[in-house]
């Protein structure tokens, strides 16, 4: 049987409990009303930083699924290029910040246009309103096209450039030794990519390799060798302008000379005569 006392006893317990759950809640919420706070000033910190202005922002904490959603509206981002863009929405995101292990879900209208970042292979994809308007793939394959346009092939070069140098797209790629379904390669697979000069005789040939040697481990595909090639010298058959008058390939630098006739005495035993060193002179000076 209980007493009064046991009674008095469960109650208070129960009020104990009862205002313990609501010190938790109210200090909780104190620390989300807190967390919430310097998530918006981070993100308005930012905004302006990038030279947004009229900026709008909104956070509401989910608790069900324990996360915050973090709504930001500003303009600004007309005179920003697409690479500008993708920048300052990662910098947005680590407004985000981790409070307490909870995740953040933003989401961005700038101009009145809804953007987004996806991941996408370990490329950044931007959309707007839906649209895929940009890739970081795009701008790595843009400045390399610059940076290789005007470099030959060398060893140690990834395979992702191989065919943006001065050479040109390779000829022939030989994938006999590749075995590309799989994942991790091994010391023997490799390509060979091929350049020709325009007569069809090889130009360069370069050996690709997905091994290193120094870790013992797969890798990506890297020149680990390259031989270059001289053109060959055509036979004076080649050269009988007598009978054509198209121009071609300058083998000798006529630039060189100021006339056809100190030409033709370099280089008599190449051609049939005079006349025809001076039909090849005149059809390739400027």
């Amino acid at each position: 049987m209980k007493t009064k006392g046991t009674s008095f006893a469960y109650v208070m317990c129960f009020l104990v409990s009862l205002a313990s759950i609501i010190s938790i809640m109210i200090t909780n919420g104190f620390d989300r009303k807190n967390e919430m706070d310097k998530c918006l000033d981070k993100a308005i910190e930012i905004c302006k930083d990038y030279g947004f202005y009229n900026i709008n922002t909104d956070i509401h904490y989910d608790y069900n699924k324990k996360v915050f959603y973090l709504n930001i509206d500003a303009e600004g981002a007309a005179d920003k290029s697409p690479s500008e863009m993708i920048e300052v929405i990662m910098s947005l995101y680590k407004a985000d910040v981790d409070y307490n292990n909870k995740s953040t879900y933003p989401s961005f209208v700038f101009d009145g246009k809804q953007y987004e970042l996806m991941y996408n292979k370990g490329d950044r994809e931007l959309y707007v309103d839906g649209n895929m308007i940009y890739t970081t793939k795009t701008q790595r394959i843009n400045e390399a096209k610059e940076f290789y346009r005007n470099i030959e092939p060398y060893k140690g070069m990834s395979e992702d450039y191989i065919n943006l140098t001065s050479f040109g797209k390779a000829n022939v790629v030989d994938t006999s030794n590749y075995k590309d379904y799989l994942t991790f390669h091994n010391k023997d697979e490799y390509k060979k990519y091929i350049w020709k000069y325009p007569d069809g005789s090889i130009k360069a040939e370069a050996t690709v390799r997905y091994w290193d040697n120094q870790h013992n481990r797969s890798t990506d595909g890297y020149i680990s060798y390259i031989t270059f090639y001289d053109q060959p010298i055509p036979t004076k058959s080649n050269y009988n302008y007598s009978s054509t008058k198209s121009k071609s390939k300058d083998y000798y630098n006529v630039e060189d000379y100021s006339d056809p006739e100190d030409f033709y005495y370099d280089y008599e035993d190449d051609f049939d005569d005079y006349y025809d060193a001076e039909d090849y002179y005149y059809d390739h000076i400027d």
